[in-house]
């Protein structure tokens, strides 16, 4: 018959194995588990999308883009822009980037100055340059009419500019791209195709409705 001095070790050691076990697959199980839901991104706002433009959320839906000072390019005699790129308000936001190697960038730039006329108290169109020679883009916009498009953001240090589409999940490799950006300035959807006039009415729909 055991001694209870002896008995006594005897439990101790078994329960000291006990938590080592239980601590270890705690461990275990903290290293294998899956990401909990509430771990992710945020989803986007409930809000339609337009179905050819948006096919699909983009990976960084319902992020808020980083704040940066942009520089900018102008034609004469036109109202200095703010550098920093205006977000959020409870209005919506369609940055556009386009390049002049991109010739559907150019074309589309009217109608898309149109629509921002048309849904004005709702939509604000940001043109955002993404060439590293500003000099071609300033000749172009110096050649636009009095209501076209005659001033546009750009980014004077090309290194910000991949650090700032990265944090958004953007390509600017592929253009004519648009970022739609909900009424709080979180990203909505990215867009890697020209706007059509067959989009107008979609997008018309999409930023009438408040964010929920």
């Amino acid at each position: 018959m055991r001694s209870p001095k002896s008995l006594l070790t005897t439990l101790l050691i078994v329960a000291c194995h006990s938590r080592e076990d239980s601590e270890s697959a705690r461990e275990s199980g903290a290293l294998s588990r899956e990401p909990e839901t509430n771990e992710l991104p945020p989803p986007a706002r409930s809000v339609g999308y337009p179905k050819r433009l948006c096919r699909r959320p983009p990976p960084m839906a319902g992020v808020r883009p980083p704040i940066v000072r942009l520089g900018s390019l102008q034609a004469p005699n036109e109202a200095p822009m703010n550098p920093l790129l205006e977000m959020g308000g409870g209005k919506w936001t369609l940055v556009d980037l386009w390049s002049m190697n991109c010739q559907p960038c150019i074309v589309e730039m009217p109608a898309l100055k149109a629509l921002e006329d048309k849904l004005a108290g709702r939509l604000r169109v940001v043109f955002l340059n993404v060439d590293d020679d500003p000099e071609p883009a300033l000749s172009f916009l110096v050649a636009q009419p009095r209501t076209g498009v005659r001033g546009t953001y750009r980014f004077d240090d090309p290194a910000r500019r991949e650090d700032w589409f990265r944090e958004i999940g953007v390509s600017a490799t592929t253009l004519p791209a648009q970022i739609f950006l909900d009424g709080d300035g979180f990203v909505h959807c990215i867009a890697n195709t020209s706007v059509q006039p067959g989009d107008l009415g979609e997008i018309d729909a999409m930023v009438g409705r408040a964010p929920q």
